[in-house]
């Protein structure tokens, strides 16, 4: 179960150490989000504009998801180019998605980015309703986006992160981005920015359940803005 098996898969065999990261990482995360839930009815009936108790509970939720990485000292982590992100100016931020981690990153790395969710996600029972009452946003299965809450989020400020490959890739490698994050873009006429994750499938890969020793690498390139016309109209 721990050697052969998985070795036969092409996956790294484990060591007790593995297993007793993987729980501690997998039950700190789990916990957190019941710490959220239970806390849900407070939002809901104090006293207070939505708006405002929505960005508290965002400020309580991105250092929940930044703390599952920071405790685990099997994993060193890396931001590049952070004078680049300029989030103080809302964006279309597209990134490679090759991991779980990679929702923990960028929820943890910001409170004011918001990612775009599919209906697994959404629905999840552990952590489903913190994100929906976070207005992650939804992406449903017939593709349909709720624009007239993406454009409030954007006017209280959000960035919205899309991973326009659609899907978690299995060895790290690119594939092809379909055209719904650019779309967007341009119909908010918001900059588009590139963020590159590398290393994060070595931590996390998709299909298993193993946390991994690794190193995060997380690297911002320049804007492109609405007017920039070199990647083509």
């Amino acid at each position: 179960l721990l050697i052969e098996n998985r070795t036969a898969k092409g996956k790294p065999p484990l060591t007790w150490l593995d297993l007793f990261v993987t729980f501690r990482d997998f039950g700190w995360f789990f916990i957190g989000c019941i710490g959220l839930v239970i806390s849900l009815p407070f939002f809901y009936f104090f006293p207070a504009k939505s708006a405002s108790k929505r960005k508290l509970f965002n400020k309580m939720l991105s250092p929940l998801m930044q703390s599952v990485i920071s405790m685990n000292t099997h994993v060193t982590r890396k931001w590049e180019n952070e004078e680049l992100a300029q989030l103080d100016k809302p964006a279309v931020i597209i990134a490679n998605h090759t991991s779980f981690i990679d929702i923990l990153a960028c929820s943890g790395y910001d409170s004011r980015i918001l990612i775009l969710t599919n209906e697994w996600v959404w629905n999840s029972p552990f952590f489903g309703w913190p994100i929906r009452y976070a207005e992650y946003i939804r992406a449903k299965n017939n593709g349909d986006l709720n624009m007239e809450m993406i454009r409030r989020k954007i006017s209280e400020g959000y960035s919205i992160l899309v991973f326009p490959e659609g899907t978690r890739s299995y060895d790290g490698k690119v594939a092809r981005f379909k055209k719904g994050a650019f779309k967007l873009a341009e119909e908010l006429e918001l900059d588009v920015l590139p963020l590159v994750l590398h290393g994060f499938h070595r931590v996390l890969n998709k299909g298993d359940y193993v946390v991994n020793k690794s190193h995060l690498n997380a690297r911002f390139l320049p804007r492109i803005k609405t007017d920039d016309t070199s990647y083509g109209e």
